[in-house]
């Protein structure tokens, strides 16, 4: 059997974890001293909760080898496969502290490591994809190799309401160089090979989600795509861009999903963000 590990930076409806049996790998979240494991000991309220105070700044770090190592060895079973989705290597350390963990096991058993290039809705669907592919009988070789045309062809963009939080988490030194103290601004940010670019700004909150979804539009251009459509704390903005989406997009399925904490955490709440990929390879 072939059993799909992807880390918690992976945004996606919570009935897929159990529907395309996928396992999740934690990323630590510290706020105030304390660290916290999504889906284990903190919820989303609790969390924009906590954050809502200045000197409650949340912080991430890669899981330990040895924890992943666990976590790999708790799910394995004689004969198995395992496939480990995670966030882009050029973004996180997830992806190293992964392959470690692999290394630390390969006397026992393979672990395949595979870099999404991204994270976000675009692991979730990628979790979904291997799934299906795995259902329908194809290879490991076949399943790595949709899942490269994928990373390849999808659309990422997003904007942060409030760049305070960006400023606070540490990223508004690597996300906003050049805007110097300008914290009002509404970065459109872009998934350029495997690392976030800033590809302009604008001054007003609706003038970013018209950018964000102009760029998508201009990138998939007519084809036939699935949608993932991700928001911090804002759902009332996801089903706005839901609705203005299915418009103007050829849309295969769109799903709505909450920002996960660990990617939270660096861009605060209201956030929002689309990525799309060609249904067909």
């Amino acid at each position: 059997m072939l059993r799909i590990a992807i880390d918690a930076t992976a945004d996606m409806p919570l009935d897929w974890i159990e529907k395309y049996d996928l396992s999740i790998l934690p990323i630590p979240i510290q706020i105030g001293g304390t660290t916290y494991y999504q889906g284990l000991d903190i919820t989303n309220a609790l969390f924009y909760k906590l954050v809502q105070d200045k000197n409650m700044a949340p912080k991430t770090a890669a899981p330990s080898p040895s924890k992943i190592s666990q976590i790999f060895e708790s799910i394995y079973r004689a004969g198995d496969s395992i496939l480990a989705l995670t966030v882009s290597k050029k973004m996180s350390a997830t992806y190293d502290m992964v392959v470690d963990a692999a290394r630390m096991l390969e006397k026992k058993f393979k672990v395949h490591v595979f870099d999404s290039g991204g994270g976000s809705a675009l692991l979730g669907f990628m979790g979904k994809e291997a799934r299906l592919l795995d259902r329908a009988g194809k290879t490991l070789k076949e399943i790595q190799t949709r899942l490269e045309e994928i990373r390849e062809r999808t659309a990422l963009v997003f904007t942060v309401n409030k760049l305070e939080f960006a400023r606070r988490s540490g990223r508004v030194s690597t996300l906003q160089a050049g805007f110097g103290s300008l914290l009002n601004i509404k970065p459109i940010i872009l998934l350029r090979e495997g690392l976030l670019s800033v590809a302009g700004n604008v001054r007003t909150r609706k003038k970013s989600l018209d950018r964000i979804i102009e760029t998508i539009k201009n990138q998939v251009q007519d084809r036939r795509v699935n949608v993932g459509i991700v928001h911090a704390d804002d759902s009332s903005t996801a089903e706005l861009l839901k609705e203005r989406i299915c418009r103007i997009l050829n849309c295969a399925e769109v799903i709505v999903t909450d920002l996960s904490l660990a990617l939270a955490a660096h861009f605060g709440p209201g956030t929002v963000g689309i990525i799309a990929y060609p249904v067909d390879a």
